[in-house]
């Protein structure tokens, strides 16, 4: 529409301000026809050509092109460059979805928290590729978003846990701004990771945990939970069969979560990322 009505002034306008100079230059002199029209028309073509200079700078089209001033917004945003640049595929379903929301008025930071859920599946998924370091300090995302759902509501702790619908949405609604730039930042960082162990580019200066030495502190941790939350839950939070929790139990199980995930990010950070790994995917 913005486009459209000035496209129709484009040619009014350019008159205007050739016929405003024309008039600037032959003021208090006697021209005749001729000479007005030359005026006219040279005053004409400068300004024609100087306003579609100036439609084409980006500053300008992001005043007159809501689509173009949403691209751009967009492009800047670290996960969609990310993912532009590691992740094509990954970048054109987020894109669509995007435009979507974007062509309903919202703005790219608000478009990017409706994306989170997406998001935080992708990333777990791609959370083996990734160096120790990495690894923990996505668990250690989870965690916290899992403690300020649960100072929220219990229930809806249970629901992000459990993934349902329920807890989707309370991920993308009041969560605190440092929680949100945490959990962009860390995807990122995810993200580059993942992409460099999978093309056998990671650098991993963390010594390798053997696989009986990761079972033995695991079986450390859930036993400690389940000395504090009883048999039942541990089981839950043990094989992740949540969809089999009990009602009165949702609660018992957020809390035994973020102790199972606590207890493994107090590990040193090889082992630490080996256990959260297990324990996540």
């Amino acid at each position: 529409m913005i486009e459209l009505l000035l496209g129709t002034l484009y040619f009014p306008s350019c008159a205007i301000v050739a016929g405003a100079a024309a008039w600037a230059l032959n003021r208090g002199e006697e021209a005749g026809d001729g000479r007005l029209f030359r005026s006219f028309m040279v005053s004409f073509v400068i300004a024609a050509v100087a306003l579609l200079g100036l439609s084409k700078t980006d500053a300008a089209r992001k005043k007159i092109d809501p689509v173009f001033k949403l691209q751009t917004e967009l492009d800047a945003h670290p996960i969609y460059a990310a993912l532009k640049e590691a992740s094509p595929d990954d970048h054109a379903a987020l894109h669509k979805a995007l435009m979507v929301d974007g062509s309903k008025g919202m703005s790219v930071p608000a478009m990017f928290v409706l994306a989170r859920p997406w998001l935080v599946q992708m990333g777990t998924k791609r959370m083996g590729w990734a160096d120790a370091e990495t690894r923990v300090a996505w668990a250690q995302v989870s965690v916290d978003t899992l403690i300020e759902l649960r100072q929220r509501s219990p229930e809806v702790c249970f629901q992000a846990i459990a993934n349902l619908p329920e807890g989707n949405l309370a991920l993308t609604q009041g969560l605190s701004a440092a929680n949100s730039k945490a959990f962009e930042q860390t995807f990122v960082d995810l993200l580059k990771a993942s992409i460099r162990g999978m093309a056998g580019k990671a650098v991993r200066s963390e010594p390798a945990v053997e696989f009986n030495e990761a079972g033995k502190q695991w079986q450390m941790i859930m036993d400690s939970v389940k000395g504090e939350y009883g048999d039942v839950v541990t089981e839950i939070v043990r094989h992740r069969t949540f969809s089999a929790t009990p009602p009165q139990l949702q609660n018992q199980v957020c809390l035994a979560r973020i102790r199972q995930l606590s207890l493994m990010l107090g590990q040193p950070a090889p082992m630490a990322a080996r256990l959260v790994d297990s324990a996540m995917r």
